[in-house]
């Protein structure tokens, strides 16, 4: 008997009933949920600690974890905030993670103000009375010389030997200033600081604040108003992991070739300027970051390959306008009038690259895809180029061009603007089907922050995994898989600092598990005596 579904005429993004899931979310009793701000400080476990020197500490070594220095990932169509920062980048200037942290603290409780250098945009933290200063752009904080908490930059300008005899008198952070800064640097920032605190009245009106190179300045010092230090959350933004039926995600914690994304809006390979000075003497930050190298973008990918003969499939799809499925291929009902099928992808993750190949029943000039970022206004893709031509310069075009394969089409189509997928979190994909469609598959290339992911360390690793509707799993199968190699040191080696030369890895091992109900709870329990080099996550959404 031949295999009919039929729907008539409904095209659109809404009202349609979905087997997908809404957010799979993985995290580990080891590592900290990134969520949100409220998940980070939960996870931060901030009340377990002694005092609020200690919780500062905490907040500050995180953020160090999270975040490397480098010029502030930007998007033309949307707002980078502190969300985005630590999930999809992973990378920022002075202004912008001292805005992270401070948003962190607030989150807590605790009141912050920028301080402005020349040169320089640092913040202060404000509990038991008094303010204190923590700079993870440069990576150092210092207790007062009683060693009885953290000094202000009030406190070093009336005794700058609060940090000129930091070192001798054991009152830093290990690693300090690991990336070369200079002690002298800080009490001459120090001196010349202004503190932009608008509670108090500090905060000098719009006008008096000119651009220096494209720097805020007021008072010959940096001033926090300029846009690309202020970070501001994209309200459309969220960190929810949407799996539709056909569905996986796959996140690498290594980059891909042409993978990179995000500064100034383009595709210039982001990366750690002082190569791994940030990690290379830090004990707790080192070995987490040690199999890696220096710290730079990672890659994953998303890909879309609904079976159109399973109704748990079918349901998910976001376009359905006159067609039905016979025998597995997607034809017209009422042929000479428009039909789609289409897909919509979404993540918490930019795309960097994209793209699309579909199998039809026969050739037609009518069969082709489209895109769009709305679901209602659509640009046709270009046909398959019959060969793809060899990589050149690191533009969109040719950064594509390398990733294609025969017969694949290239849904960024070379450009990076206004309607295009290049850069977003969602778009649209749909087949205008003339003859028959046998099958689409969409692949996404995102890109990520590794840190942010809730990888393994050495030890056991407790797992768990919560779904918004368990009810999604009786037609789907959910799988989730760690790929990951044990580490452990070399004989005779140090195992200081962590350059990775004192270590070796084992075999790639895999952990895949088929999540069975919200909230799903494994352990993964990892060999060797350093934190693993982990390879990939996986999250799987397969019709039953």
């Amino acid at each position: 008997m031949k295999c009919l579904i039929i729907l008539a005429v409904v095209a659109s993004v809404a009202g349609m009933a979905r087997a997908g899931v809404g957010d799979v979310k993985i995290s580990t009793d080891r590592t900290v949920d990134t969520s949100s701000l409220a998940a980070i400080v939960k996870g931060l476990r901030l009340e377990e600690l002694p005092d609020n020197d200690a919780r500062a500490i905490r907040v500050y070594e995180f953020c160090r974890q999270m975040l490397y220095h480098r010029q502030c990932p930007q998007e033309a169509f949307a707002t980078v905030g502190p969300l985005k920062a630590i999930n999809v980048y992973g990378w920022s200037l002075c202004g912008s993670l001292h805005t992270i942290l401070q948003a962190l603290y607030n989150e807590y409780g605790w009141k912050t103000r920028y301080r402005g250098w020349h040169g320089h945009m640092t913040m202060e933290v404000h509990y038991d009375g008094r303010w204190h200063y923590l700079d993870i752009f440069m990576g150092c904080y210092f207790r007062t010389r009683d060693k009885k908490t953290i000094a202000g930059q009030d406190d070093i300008i009336a005794d700058p030997d609060i940090v000129r005899k930091a070192v001798e008198e054991g009152r830093v952070p290990t690693p300090y200033m690991p990336c070369g800064d200079s002690p002298e640097g800080v009490v001459q920032g120090v001196k010349g600081s202004v503190p932009w605190d608008p509670a108090a009245g500090h905060d000098p009106a719009a006008v008096t604040v000119i651009d220096v190179g494209g720097t805020a300045r007021a008072e010959g010092v940096d001033h926090p108003s300029a846009a690309r230090l202020r970070l501001k959350e994209d309200p459309a933004y969220s960190t929810a992991v949407r799996l539709q039926s056909g569905m996986r995600l796959t996140l690498a914690w290594a980059p891909a070739e042409n993978g990179q994304f995000g500064i100034n809006g383009k595709q210039t390979a982001p990366g750690h300027t002082c190569g791994i000075k940030d990690f290379r003497a830090d004990p707790k930050l080192g070995p987490i970051l040690m199999p890696y190298g220096r710290r730079s973008w990672a890659n994953g990918e998303l890909v879309y390959a609904p079976d159109f003969a399973n109704p748990a499939a079918w349901e998910d799809l976001a376009v359905r306008e006159n067609v039905a499925v016979r025998d597995g291929v997607v034809v017209p009902v009422k042929p000479g009038r428009p039909a789609y099928v289409g897909l919509r992808i979404q993540g918490p993750y930019v795309c960097s690259l994209a793209k699309a190949a579909a199998e039809w029943s026969s050739d037609d000039p009518g069969n082709g895809l489209e895109v769009s970022l709305d679901g209602q206004s659509w640009r046709k893709v270009p046909p398959p180029e019959p060969t793809a031509p060899a990589a050149a310069a690191p533009t969109t075009a040719s950064m594509a061009a390398a990733w294609l394969r025969p017969g694949e089409q290239d849904l960024t189509m070379g450009r990076y603007d206004k309607d295009g997928v290049l850069g977003r979190y969602g778009f649209y994909v749909r087949a205008s089907v003339v003859t028959g469609l046998k099958k689409l598959t969409v692949t996404e290339m995102v890109e990520h922050n590794r840190c942010a992911q809730p990888y393994l360390v050495n030890g056991p690793n407790e797992i768990t995994v919560t779904l918004d509707d368990a009810a999604a799993l009786r037609k789907n199968r959910l799988f989730v898989t760690y790929a990951y190699a044990e580490g452990r040191g070399k004989p005779a080696r140090p195992r200081y600092p962590f350059d990775g030369t004192a270590y070796e890895w084992g075999p790639e091992k895999t952990v895949r598990k088929e999540v069975t109900a919200t909230p799903f709870r494994f352990t993964i329990d990892v060999g060797g005596d350093t934190p693993p080099n982990m390879v990939s996550l996986t999250r799987e959404l397969l019709p039953r």
